[in-house]
């Protein structure tokens, strides 16, 4: 049993080494038949008996298997392994709040926060992040550059208060907050 673990929406490589039983010895040029999430792919044996083929993770975590099969032929026996699991992580996520300089009272500000994979530093588009100021929470969907805003009052009350951001996990990434930035009313 082989165990492999891998992002989400990256590639891993499955393995397989075929070798003659009685002998002990790698069986080259021989082809193994691979499936994954559905997806069959072929690859012959190297003089080590070794096949390999890519697969993309996809982009759901969770845990798979992936198969190994050599059919028979004229001087080997079939052969196969069904026990090679495949555990699709979650990608890791930043979440970076903007701080709002001084606003005077009872007037409308943008709250802002982008949210990046951390693993590439791409953007997360899509994604529902949510902010949280004096006790009202409200949401905001990012946008092809990761960026997620939404309008709040500043309210009455002078002082200095905090504004938080926050991205729940999902099945592609793992959840991320931003708890450190001010609004100064």
């Amino acid at each position: 049993m082989r165990c492999i673990g891998v992002y989400a929406n990256e590639v891993f490589t499955a393995s397989a080494t075929l070798t003659d039983a009685g002998a002990g010895s790698p069986v080259a040029g021989k082809t193994v038949t691979f499936v994954y999430l559905g997806t069959s792919s072929a690859s012959l044996t190297n003089a080590a008996g070794l096949a390999t083929v890519t697969y993309a993770a996809g982009p759901s975590s969770g845990t798979g298997n992936f198969t190994a099969a050599f059919s028979a032929d004229a001087t080997h026996a079939a052969s196969s392994d069904n026990a090679n699991s495949v555990t699709v992580n979650p990608r890791l996520t930043s979440l970076a709040a903007v701080g709002i300089p001084t606003r005077p009272s009872n007037r409308i500000f943008t709250a802002s926060a982008t949210l990046t994979d951390a693993l590439s530093g791409a953007p997360a588009p899509g994604k529902a992040v949510t902010f949280l100021y004096k006790g009202t929470e409200q949401s905001g969907t990012t946008n092809a550059s990761g960026l997620a805003t939404t309008l709040f009052n500043a309210g009455l009350a002078t002082g200095t208060f905090a504004l938080s951001a926050a991205f729940a996990a999902d099945a592609t990434y793992l959840g991320s907050s931003d708890n450190s930035k001010t609004v100064t009313v």
